[in-house]
């Protein structure tokens, strides 16, 4: 993911390079020569001509001017009818194309505004758009006509906001072909060219990469909505919902990073990144609320009282962005009057004089705002006192930070709302306004999907039957699944009991006892002292306080359960494949299935042997599949840490078993530790992609259709072969571009992909193992007579397991040495020349009673549980 461009203004830019790249390229072929024609550009007017003529003056030397890419347009359309013609691939034609559509938006723009002063910033867009179509037209032998459903389309983008925000899609040929071309271009001046081409103001380029980035925003807002539609639909799970939504919101923090290194990185004079710092929310928002170049200077700031709500407005994220700046200030003015960092801050909203629906549900988005941040602020309040009061203690009760939780701390840890902190208010209210409160039995059924085990977690801290590990890593899992189960889904009594007392606390100080003391002191005042201590009452009593829901945040915040559930999925695996391991009762019975599958004596399927031995490929058969008797013996007896000399195999004791540990899946590492703070999405991303393609190719490897005579070696090989995505961007030498659509896509696919993986469950095979092994081993003493030195289970942990593998290594062992026997018989009738018995010898050696016995069975268990 760190390939990849997200900002569409940054991907303007990249459109524009290879257009000109192209273009200059193309038209030296057709004889163009810099400075070998003169001739007059379009005329501009005013300020735009200065502020042109100074861009020319100071314009590098490999920058071409617009006189210079009208003169190159000319060269390729008049060589078009000869031999030295080119025509513009299809490539270029396209990133034209979503220059033009990018800069018409952005004009269009311009025009809603309805300035009374002359928008002279405006001619010189129009002005780069006339240049960009003209160049199209040519090369599509067609004129410019204004007035197209193309213009008018473009025309209705501010008018109808939410409905037109499309993004262009970069289809990946067209990827691969800009790859190509920029590989065959290394080293040509002309691949270096610039996309200001010295026409572009510099405040007005400020206030389009600004644009393009509430651009972005609104578009990511409108994909989060979708997943917020499909999670409602059943469409989607909530934990494809969760990660999804935490890529939104990753999507967002580059789109305003990269937005921020354009404007720090230019030579632009404004105080715009001074102000970063403080939020880069209110920077960006101010910087086109009182742009300059829309001649909307100094008529309302941001931070004002709204008495409507426009398309402009929303465009920013009014009033919601509003809301959360006072949030911030709020917070940060009550705790410099308390003086201690965990001080509440009480957000007073004064009634509405209106009738406008529009303020109304303005007002019902802000006080859900303003709860839920108080929610999370409790916990977080909630928090930093256990760590001060209890350092050493278990923050067993306590809530935990979900994704917004994280996004909307800046705001009062911080006292600022940066651009994602103000696009993850907007998010909660989406979510909330879609889905609606989310009920108990909505996360339980999410539970029970991927992870049907989690029952039997609960049931007891000791886990008899599972034989489960005793080491401090596996019992400090099992405390967090306890801790998610009981605490983060459902309603947490503890938790609620704190957050009672602490609301309690908070009304009783900032509510009845300071109306009573204000009440007292207004009847002692007059004038304006008495005006001032009636407003400061109105205040109080205008005031959001907290909600004493006991389940507001799970109900409420879907996030704050997805979040608890796939950190669950994640240590479902880290625990089952643990007691996996332990018990060794999925490596013996996978050893077993495996030779009665190898000799015929199975027609029917184990699938969920199948999957085990299709993930743990490399703990349970190091790799290759045995397929003969005496490997069969050699690779389970290597899988336990031990090996023999000669044809006798080595007396089990627990001081030499050590049996190989089951692979816990780095995704689900990466995924607690992403929910824990200590990876990013992207490297998230990254592990489930890789995750995904490492699969598809295990798979392949350990996948069997049925008995084989043959050595089946199955190693997996590794792929040269790279993403094309990948190679794309090493090939053009910069990022990729894609878009949020396709790289949410590509998310959900690669989700798909992992989650099987992770939620396969360990913990019901290792029970039905060992209950198949504890039955076959009696039924072989019984009907077979067989004697064994272990008892299923050992009393003793350390000889814990030494019961179940002597089962396979006599049973084997057995196998092979039937097989021995038979190629004695076999040879000494050869050398003895005796026909009859060979003509009486099966033409290959017979199973062992041992395997054949535990053949059938498997099956009979296996069809009576189907």
């Amino acid at each position: 993911m760190s390939e990849v461009t997200v900002s569409s203004y940054i991907c303007y830019k990249k459109d524009t390079r290879v257009f000109l790249t192209w273009l200059g390229e193309t038209s030296q072929k057709a004889g163009w020569k810099p400075g070998q024609e003169k001739e007059h550009a379009p005329r501009l007017k005013g300020k735009a001509r200065k502020e042109l003529k100074k861009a020319l003056t100071t314009q590098a030397a490999d920058t071409p001017s617009t006189l210079e890419i009208l003169q190159q347009i000319r060269h390729i359309k008049q060589a078009a009818n000869t031999s030295k013609g080119e025509a513009m691939p299809i490539y270029v034609h396209n990133a034209l194309l979503r220059c033009i559509k990018a800069r018409e938006r952005f004009a269009a723009w311009y025009k809603e505004t309805k300035s009374e002063v002359e928008n002279r910033s405006n001619e010189t867009h129009e002005h780069f758009i006339s240049l960009l179509k003209r160049g199209l037209s040519l090369f599509q032998d067609t004129n410019n006509q204004s007035g197209s459903k193309a213009d008018e389309k473009d025309e209705d983008f501010v008018a109808n906001l939410f409905g037109a925000l499309q993004l262009e899609e970069t289809p990946d040929h067209d990827e691969a072909e800009i790859a190509k071309y920029f590989q065959a271009s290394t080293g040509s001046t002309s691949a270096s060219t610039t996309v200001e081409c010295g026409v572009e103001l510099k405040d007005a380029d400020i206030d389009f990469a600004i644009f393009s980035l509430f651009e972005d925003m609104h578009r990511l807002r409108a994909e989060a909505q979708e997943v917020w539609r499909r999670l409602k639909s059943g469409q989607l799970t909530i934990a494809h919902a969760t990660l999804m939504v935490a890529m939104v919101i990753e999507l967002a923090k580059r789109c305003e990073r990269e937005t921020a290194e354009v404007i720090t990185s230019s030579n632009f004079t404004g105080d715009i990144d001074k102000r970063f710092p403080y939020g880069t929310y209110g920077a960006f928002a101010a910087k086109i609320y009182n742009s300059k170049a829309l001649g909307r200077e100094n008529q309302r700031g941001i931070t004002d009282e709204m008495t409507q709500i426009t398309p402009f407005d929303q465009f920013v994220f009014q009033p919601l962005g509003l809301t959360t700046t006072d949030l911030g200030y709020y917070t940060m003015e009550t705790i410099r009057k308390q003086g201690h960092p965990w001080a509440w801050s009480i957000i007073p909203l004064e009634p509405l004089d209106t009738d406008d629906p529009q303020m109304h549900e303005a007002r019902r988005e802000a006080v859900f705002l303003i709860e839920t941040f108080y929610e999370m602020q409790c916990i977080e309040w909630a928090t930093q006192r256990e760590r001060i009061l209890k350092p050493a203690a278990i923050r067993s009760t306590l809530p935990f930070f979900d994704i917004l939780h994280n996004a909307l701390r800046p705001v009062w840890t911080e006292f600022k709302v940066d651009m994602t902190t103000a696009f993850a208010a907007r998010l909660l209210v989406d979510m909330h306004q879609i889905c609606g409160p989310m009920e108990s039995s909505a996360i339980q059924k999410s539970i029970d999907i991927y992870a049907p085990s989690f029952g039997c977690l609960l049931e007891s801290s000791d886990l008899p039957d599972l034989e489960c590990p005793t080491d401090e890593e596996f019992e400090k899992i099992m405390v967090q699944i306890r801790q998610r189960l009981v605490h983060d889904l459902t309603m947490n009594p503890e938790w609620a009991k704190k957050k009672t007392a602490m609301i309690d606390l908070l009304i009783a100080k900032l509510g009845d006892e300071k109306l009573q003391k204000l009440r007292e002191q207004l009847a002692q005042a007059s004038g304006s002292r008495r005006k001032e201590i009636q407003k400061n009452i109105t205040s109080v009593i205008n005031s959001i306080w907290p909600r004493k829901s006991d389940t507001f945040l799970v109900e409420t915040n879907i996030l704050y359960s997805g979040s608890a559930i796939v950190d669950l999925i994640a240590s479902l695996e880290l625990v089952g494949t643990n007691i996996g391991t332990h018990s060794v009762s999925i490596s013996c019975m996978a050893h077993i299935y495996n030779a009665a599958r190898q000799f015929g004596l199975l027609d029917v399927a184990w699938p969920e042997m199948d999957k085990a031995i299709e993930l743990q490929g490399s703990a349970l058969f190091v790799d290759d599949i045995p397929t003969t008797r005496k490997a069969m013996v050699d690779r389970f007896l290597y899988t336990i840490g031990l090996s023999r000399r000669g044809n006798n195999v080595p007396s089990l004791t627990a001081k030499r078993f050590q049996i190989r540990s089951f692979d816990v899946s780095r995704t689900s590492t990466t995924i607690m530790h992403y929910f824990d703070g200590v990876d990013d999405i992207s490297r998230l991303v990254y592990q489930l992609e890789d995750a995904s393609t490492k699969h598809d190719r295990s798979s392949k490897s350990f996948r069997r259709t049925g008995p084989s005579k043959g050595a089946q070696k199955s190693p997996q090989k590794k792929s040269s072969q790279k993403s094309s995505t990948a190679s794309t961007s090493a090939a053009v030498g910069e990022s990729s571009q894609r878009s949020f659509r396709q790289t949410l896509e590509d998310l959900e696919k690669h989700v798909d992909a992992v989650l099987p993986v992770i939620t396969f469950d360990y913990i019901a095979l290792t029970r039905t193992c060992s209950n198949m092994l504890s039955a076959l081993r009696e039924e072989l003493v019984s009907k077979l007579h067989i004697a064994y030195s272990h008892s299923i289970p050992e009393e003793d942990a350390a000889r814990r397991g030494l019961g179940r593998i002597e089962v396979v290594v006599k049973m084997l062992h057995d196998n092979e040495i039937v097989e021995v026997a038979y190629e004695k018989v076999k040879r000494e009738a050869r050398h003895n020349r005796d026909e009859k018995t060979q003509r009486s010898l099966p033409k290959t050696a017979p199973v062992g009673l041992q395997l054949r016995h535990a053949a059938n069975f498997i099956k009979t268990t296996l069809e009576h549980h189907a």
